[in-house]
């Protein structure tokens, strides 16, 4: 449609434009420095004046250097925009001074350029406040600000940064595609918020902030991300999220699940502290760049006890269901990552534990997927977890010794020992049961074990048997004993 001849050419306004714009434009839109001050607060005082107006109408404004916000607000009641204000595509050329201002209706920033510092410290959005395509291009002040609405910052440019300390987003927050130079959101309230294809080019700090449910999924952290110290009651994703530099999740509150699938860390990432990891998923991520301080090891990962859960057949919830792992070698292949993490860092113990569960899964692994040869192979598996628990457990070895031992004394109890000098030792009903007898058994039994032969003692009939299968466990085992000691001390 177009525009009538003597209007101000920016679409939608009626204004007459300057006799000297060269754009055509009016007061209110044409961008110089220059311009007639008076006549530029004139005009705002005619907007602040229409009672009859549905909205306050900025859009595409320029507000010039030498702009005073008093000019606003002196027609505010308790600092209070009580209808609608809209600074769609405006320019502001000044410091933009929105300090303890309460936004009582919805608020529209939509594709602002701020390009003096934005001042919003203490301000009240009790509405839907939209940042959408804006632009900081110095510091954008948002401390101890509260949204009690929806808050769009989708795509925003922090060209110097932005300061969110102790800020509160009481219903969902968007910072999706959003760009910081510098972030800064330590003791914030972000309830559910969204990051996702957020960059952050300098340190982005976290510290001390509250979530409840916080989504980094595909943003890059350039510099130092810092979590220390903050709580997560329900989830965290930085699912294919990049972190080039430092990462800290230290002493993080709650139970959350953390997502860290397709994450790429850094050789800089520290998790740990009282950092809960029970529902944490790995999957398909960097981890074994990942420094963990102080964490104890996991009985079993979030995602072995899904797979085990589908594998019984129970009833997974649609969540459940997106996370849980195709098959075993894919969980196998967490254990091993964190293993090599932890023995990275000197954490052979945890390491070993890791260790074990990679075995645990390759046995599950075999039992499952049921190839060619399946039936040796989980055999096998299974008599090592029983051994030496994968050549972790030295009370394995202990223990199976132990047994054998003891074993082995019944029978050669049951079937008879002939001392060299002495009668035989042979339980029968008639003389009943010998604490004495039992012991020379087991002696001989140690003896025969270890593979000492003192000869003091003999066997009798089947405990020839005996003896040569209790000898050949015996080496057996003593061995494993060694390697497997040997390996444990080592570390």
């Amino acid at each position: 449609m177009p525009k009538k001849v003597g209007t101000c050419q920016y679409e939608g306004c009626k204004r007459e434009p300057l006799p000297d714009s060269k754009d055509q434009y009016c007061i209110c839109h044409e961008q110089r420095d220059d311009k007639d001050i008076e006549a530029f607060n004139e005009e705002i005082e005619k907007i602040m004046e229409k009672k009859e107006a549905k909205f306050y109408d900025f859009i595409g404004f320029y507000f010039p250097e030498k702009f005073d916000f008093e000019t606003i607000y002196k027609y505010l009641k308790d600092r209070t925009f009580e209808k609608k204000i809209d600074f769609s595509h405006t320019i502001f050329n000044c410091e933009a001074n929105f300090e303890k201002i309460k936004f009582k209706n919805s608020t529209v920033f939509l594709g602002v350029k701020f390009k003096e510092e934005a001042n919003f410290r203490n301000a009240e959005f009790k509405k839907a406040s939209n940042f959408k395509d804006t632009i900081f291009k110095e510091w954008a002040d948002f401390m101890h600000t509260i949204f009690e609405k929806k808050a769009n910052f989708g795509y925003t440019q922090f060209k110097k940064g932005g300061d969110f300390r102790h800020a509160r987003f009481e219903e969902q927050a968007y910072f999706l595609g959003a760009k910081f130079q510098e972030a800064d959101f330590s003791y914030a309230t972000l309830k559910k918020t969204d990051f996702a294809f957020a960059r952050f080019q300098e340190e982005a700090n976290f510290g001390h902030a509250r979530f409840q449910i916080a989504e980094f999924y595909d943003a890059v952290f350039e510099k130092k991300a810092d979590f220390w110290k903050c709580s997560v009651t329900k989830r965290i994703s930085f699912s294919n999220a990049t972190f080039y530099d430092t990462f800290l999740l230290i002493n993080v509150g709650g139970k959350p699940r953390f997502d860290f699938m397709y994450t790429r860390f850094s050789n800089r990432t520290r998790i740990g502290g009282n950092t809960y990891l029970g529902r944490a998923l790995f999957r398909y991520s960097t981890v074994e760049e990942v420094d963990f301080l102080g964490i104890d090891p996991l009985e079993k990962l979030y995602e072995e006890k899904l797979l085990e859960k589908k594998c019984d057949q129970e009833k997974l919830k649609d969540e459940e269901e997106e996370y849980c792992p195709e098959n075993w070698e894919e969980v196998s292949t967490i254990y091993r990552k964190l293993k090599h993490a932890h023995q990275k860092h000197g954490q052979y113990d945890i390491a070993g534990e890791f260790y074990y569960r990679e075995m645990e899964c390759k046995r599950k692994s075999y039992r499952e997927e049921k190839e060619k040869g399946w039936i040796l192979n989980y055999f096998w598996f299974w008599l090592l977890r029983i051994l030496c628990g994968y050549g972790e457990r030295v009370k394995n070895i202990v223990g199976c010794s132990a047994f054998i031992v003891f074993s082995c004394s019944f029978f050669y109890y049951l079937f008879g020992i002939s001392p060299v000098k002495g009668e035989i030792i042979k339980f029968s009903f008639e003389s009943g049961f010998s604490l004495k007898e039992f012991g020379y058994t087991v002696y001989y039994s140690i003896v025969t074990f270890t593979s000492l032969g003192y000869g003091d003692i003999h066997p009798l009939d089947a405990s020839h048997f005996i003896a040569s299968i209790e000898v050949i466990l015996g080496v057996f085992l003593m061995a494993l004993f060694v390697v497997v000691f040997v390996r444990k001390m080592s570390r």
